[in-house]
């Protein structure tokens, strides 16, 4: 019986269905993200990938831009926004200048910090200024509390950003305010900064492959969430208790405290902890603010932990929340709690 010869060996027909799926799937890929954007108006990365990996999905507002800012990530531009100052900071203006008499108090943190959606003069760095200049009797010194928090930033930022920026201010103190997801050991990397904002991540600290990196993510929100997912469930449960990155933070923590001393410059650590925080991240939480206090303490650098001034009827209040279950975020009366407790803390420890 003969055959039909087609020309076709096995190794093109094999290869002509590897591509066929390959075209496939992205045609599927490609349908997905035509979907999310016609019917989801955000990032999927701001709700869905942020479960997965350390993914930050910034924007603060119509008219506000970020820029890629070398080791930092990414920074807003200054003066860019009704909130941005004109040094880049989500504060009031603050005169670069040093007057005689000032006591100048930079403040690093996240978006617990930068705190957007509270009044500027309502954050806690603006309670704390307003407070130390009207509540001293017969002061001597004017006091300047400047806000550098930028929204998902963490110690490794907070070392780079005093380096680069912080110094030149000539601040006389400078307080980190830590929350409970500031310890990381790798800097961000920036997946795409357009009209709705920045998305960057952190690479996981114990992948050797970066997924996020191909770069099919920077325009495929699929692709992200696929790559997300499987970064997360590689690295779940191993960056905590990872000998290696605990060597890190503390060489972060370490290298922040020189930078201080070397310029004569105060340091104090602030825990800032969660509200109404669900149960199942409770462990979590009260286990990563425990290291931070260990680390504060093994290098002889001042901390400050506000769950031993807050309560739990505080830490408990849903009105302390900027929204309904935000845990992370407080509004302008946890600020205002944040700000009494620090102000009263500097004058009683500090004497300011």
């Amino acid at each position: 019986m003969n055959t039909v010869n087609t020309g076709e060996t096995g190794c093109a027909r094999g290869l002509r269905r590897i591509l066929l799926v390959l075209a496939g799937l992205t045609a599927a890929v490609g349908a997905a993200d035509v979907s999310i954007g016609l019917f989801y108006r955000g990032e999927i990365s701001q709700g869905i990938i942020s479960r997965y990996t350390d993914t930050v999905f910034c924007k603060y507002g119509e008219g506000e831009s970020f820029r890629v800012s070398g080791e930092l990530g990414y920074e807003l531009v200054p003066g860019s926004g009704p909130q941005i100052n004109s040094l880049g900071m989500m504060d009031r203006e603050h005169p670069v200048e040093k007057k005689d008499g000032t006591y100048r108090i930079l403040v690093l943190g996240d978006s617990v910090t930068a705190a957007y959606g509270v009044r500027i003069g309502r954050r806690y760095t603006g309670i704390l200024e307003e407070t130390l200049n009207g509540a001293i009797p017969g002061r001597k010194k004017d006091y300047e509390v400047w806000n550098a928090g930028f929204s998902g930033y963490s110690l490794v930022e907070y070392v780079k950003y005093l380096g680069q920026k912080g110094v030149g201010y000539e601040p006389d103190m400078v307080i980190a305010g830590m929350t409970f997801n500031d310890i990381n050991t790798r800097g961000f990397r920036v997946l795409r900064i357009g009209k709705k904002g920045c998305l960057a991540y952190r690479p996981s600290s114990v992948m050797k492959t970066d997924l996020l990196s191909f770069s099919l993510c920077r325009y495929s929100s699929v692709a992200r969430l696929i790559a997300a997912a499987v970064t997360y469930k590689y690295s779940k449960g191993r960056d905590l208790h990872n000998d290696m990155i605990m060597k890190n933070n503390i060489k972060n923590l370490v290298d922040l405290k020189n930078i201080c001393m070397d310029n004569g410059i105060d340091l104090m650590v602030m825990i800032i902890p969660t509200v109404l925080v669900p149960e199942e991240y409770r462990t979590a939480h009260d286990e990563i603010f425990a290291v931070i206090k260990e680390m504060c303490g093994a290098e002889k650098i001042e901390s400050l932990d506000l769950r031993e001034y807050m309560d739990s009827s505080v830490l408990e209040d849903a009105e302390m929340q900027i929204q309904p279950g935000d845990f992370i975020h407080y509004s302008e009366k946890g600020h205002k709690i944040i700000g009494d407790i620090l102000c009263g803390y500097l004058s009683d420890v500090h004497r300011l």
